[in-house]
């Protein structure tokens, strides 16, 4: 009974303290640009500690997230990387892939 209400609380604190991160991640303006979609990951060890994904029009930033504060990026340590572009074409997509190998018992296999 008492492991049971051990995980049920640890359970109710990693919400709440997702909701924070979340919300810190959402209530900033990354380079000049407005966020779409916000996302944080815990940390195993730490569960103040998230790992925080921003989508805006043009980039991805990745940063951590101190929850306890609520304080985003507190080493200062993001990365922004431009989003891979929409409207490629499917062909040079295909291209790349490798045909299908055929092994000794005469199996196709597609990596």
């Amino acid at each position: 009974m008492v492991a049971l209400l051990g995980v049920l609380l640890l359970w109710g604190v990693r919400d709440y303290e997702h909701r924070r991160a979340v919300n810190a991640l959402q209530s900033r303006i990354y380079d000049g640009a407005d966020p779409i979609r916000a996302s944080a990951y815990p940390n195993w060890l730490n569960p103040f500690r998230w790992n925080g994904v921003v989508e805006t029009q043009d980039f991805f930033a990745t940063m951590q997230v101190n929850s306890s504060t609520p304080e985003v990026d507190p080493e200062g340590r993001m990365r922004i990387r431009p989003k891979p572009e929409e409207n490629a074409s499917h062909a040079g997509r295909e291209a790349e892939l490798p045909g299908p190998r055929v092994s000794g018992l005469g199996q196709v296999s597609y990596y």
